[in-house]
């Protein structure tokens, strides 16, 4: 087998975990509506990796499907992310979870409304479990402080 047809066995099962963790651990605030329309959008990404024709049967075109299946598992917070990143350690795929709390303490701000979020979505359950210190917490609530007060202009 090729390393292309490898990555797209892979892509195919990350496809299934996607659903399965919008299906049995649904977002928090989600319609079904909504479940439905990523299960679909996840199942038409899962379904275009057959047969892909020149130009687009490379190991490089395959990063835009990539980012339709990973980007709400990336960007994302929650029990739904949680069980994704979980199963796809357990299957042994070769995907890695972006360490995002540690790019935004490095760049020392917040930039987005979802940095925002992702930040006070986990700040609480990372102190918790130690991922994060308490002089790390303080410069968060600091960071969130200043990305509320820059955007109430």
């Amino acid at each position: 087998m090729t390393k292309y047809q490898t990555e797209i066995e892979n892509l195919r099962k990350a496809c299934d975990i996607a659903i399965e963790a919008y299906t049995n651990y649904s977002p928090k605030n989600w319609k079904q509506s909504d479940i439905d329309w990523f299960v679909l959008c996840t199942n038409q990404t899962k379904s275009g990796l057959i047969d892909r024709k020149p130009p687009y049967n490379n190991l490089s075109s395959l990063k835009y499907e990539y980012q339709d299946v990973f980007t709400y598992f990336q960007e994302g917070s929650g029990q739904t992310v949680e069980e994704f990143w979980k199963i796809i350690r357990e299957e042994g795929l070769p995907y890695k979870r972006e360490n995002k709390l540690a790019k935004i303490l490095k760049r020392g701000k917040v930039k987005s409304h979802i940095e925002y979020d992702f930040i006070k979505d986990l700040i609480g359950p990372y102190k918790q479990e130690g991922i994060i210190s308490e002089s790390e917490e303080s410069f968060l609530d600091g960071i969130l402080v200043a990305f509320e007060v820059k955007n109430k202009k």
